[in-house]
């Protein structure tokens, strides 16, 4: 071999091993995101448009997150994933199971186009055993603070939480069940997600405040020892050799599109109109040209009153119902299961505040990144923005919330997972690029 001959090769060596300077270089700092389990309700889940459906689950949080961390030594992440259709939903309001939501165009009591909601229909199959399996994602839709540990969850619905069921490792056919927090102990995770508290308080809200406050069933607000009680347990069970993780907290109802949908003073009135009802309405209730509060029916002694600023109706009334039907005013007063009143929004507001508080105590202790789900939230009323692409939480038109107007689109659970990616990279000084929203949808019309 001439010398010219070991130039060249020696020389092509070089060119072959040089590094593409191009090429991000992704580590996960001083995190280990080598098995990742994340454990909470709806959200974590990717609940949409009212049901659990596959294309929902791709987009949830978890597996986005998952996704980055994967560029960075992190190892799979498996769900119990929905057959491809409508899913499966649990309409707490009217206790039955559904699918998922669509929009569907029809002409308004004013002749005018307009959307509605309909319903996919509910196929039983969906709430199957898939076997003895363990799984990464363990926030499951309508699952509460304490039934992480509980021993009925996985049984069959109405007993145990139908999500739970289809991938629980043990459904206590003959017995109880496993439970979700040992499910999710199994595979030793280096890297937890806490993700619940939605369930403790919301179940109650879209109950119209028929539950308790500190009781244990569906639509009551946990009490405050439980819920604390709850998050100690998860996290003794999931920390302790040295995890990292990531907690997100609860959203505040004043921000939740499903209790805004309908405005407090919705009754939009001619003076002709105004003057006619004044003529017959009680004392107290007073109505003018343009916008006037909705008349309410009262809990007790058959009383009714207009409706203040900071209470809420639920997004179950049709819309024509009070644009043409009469709804909201003394004659047609809104039933007072429909509301949320005053006395009912403090409680919900108060209990909101205080699990939060436990969240973000827990987040400090165990030295976990922290998503400030609540701020996201009240943020997205004027939207965000990425690569062009704006997103906000107006019902319908917002591209964020979904149909169900509580529960995020893949886009909104899209910028949801980058908020998490920028409080990890924050606090374990890792890298993760953030997840492109463009490639995720918003809300679907006809």
């Amino acid at each position: 071999m001439n010398f010219k001959t070991c130039v060249v090769i020696f020389c092509l060596s070089i060119v072959a091993c040089k590094p593409n300077l191009d090429e991000p270089r992704y580590t996960s700092g001083s995190a280990s995101f080598m098995r990742f389990v994340a454990i909470g309700d709806d959200f974590g889940a990717g609940y949409t448009n009212g049901a659990l459906t596959l294309k929902g689950q791709l987009s949830a949080v978890p597996n986005l997150i998952a996704g980055k961390f994967q560029l960075a030594e992190g190892g799979i992440f498996t769900q119990a994933f929905m057959p491809e259709g409508s899913g499966a939903g649990v309409d707490i309001v009217n206790n039955i199971l559904t699918g998922s939501g669509y929009l569907s165009s029809y002409i308004n009591c004013q002749n005018k186009s307009s959307l509605m909601i309909l319903k996919n229909s509910f196929d039983p199959s969906n709430q199957n055993w898939l076997g003895a399996k363990h799984y990464n994602n363990y926030c499951l839709p309508s699952l509460k603070s304490f039934q992480c540990y509980s021993q009925f969850t996985g049984k069959s619905y109405p007993v145990g939480n139908l999500f739970y069921h289809r991938m629980a490792s043990d459904t206590g056919s003959s017995g109880l069940s496993s439970t979700v927090l040992g499910d999710a102990q199994f595979l030793n995770a280096t890297f937890v997600m806490v993700w619940i508290g939605s369930s403790d308080v919301y179940n109650y809200a879209f109950s119209g405040g028929v539950g308790e406050v500190g009781g244990l069933t569906t639509n009551d607000i946990t009490p405050v020892d439980t819920f604390q009680n709850a998050i100690n347990y998860i996290f003794s069970g999931l920390t302790g050799a040295g995890q990292s993780g990531i907690v997100a907290n609860i959203p505040g109802i004043e921000d939740i599109p499903y209790f805004n949908a309908l405005p407090y003073n919705a009754l939009k009135l001619t003076s002709q109109q105004a003057t006619a009802l004044n003529a017959t309405s009680p004392a107290g209730i007073n109505f003018i040209e343009g916008e006037n509060a909705l008349v309410i029916a009262v809990e007790t002694g058959g009383l009714i009153r207009q409706i203040k600023k900071g209470e809420y109706i639920l997004n179950i009334i049709n819309a024509d119902s009070v644009i043409c039907g009469g709804w909201g005013t003394p004659q047609k007063p809104i039933p007072a299961n429909y509301v949320l009143d005053s006395v009912e929004v403090s409680k919900i507001t108060s209990r909101i505040s205080i699990f939060n508080s436990n969240l973000k105590t827990a987040a400090n202790d165990n030295g976990f990144a922290f998503f400030d789900f609540n701020r996201f939230m009240a943020n997205l009323k004027s939207g965000y923005s990425f690569s062009g692409i704006s997103a906000t939480s107006n019902m319908f038109y917002g591209g964020a919330v979904s149909l169900d107007g509580f529960h995020l689109t893949p886009r909104g659970y899209a910028l949801a997972a980058n908020e998490c990616v920028k409080a990890i990279n924050l606090k374990y000084k890792s890298n993760l690029p953030l997840i492109n929203i463009v490639e995720y949808s918003g809300v679907v019309f006809p």
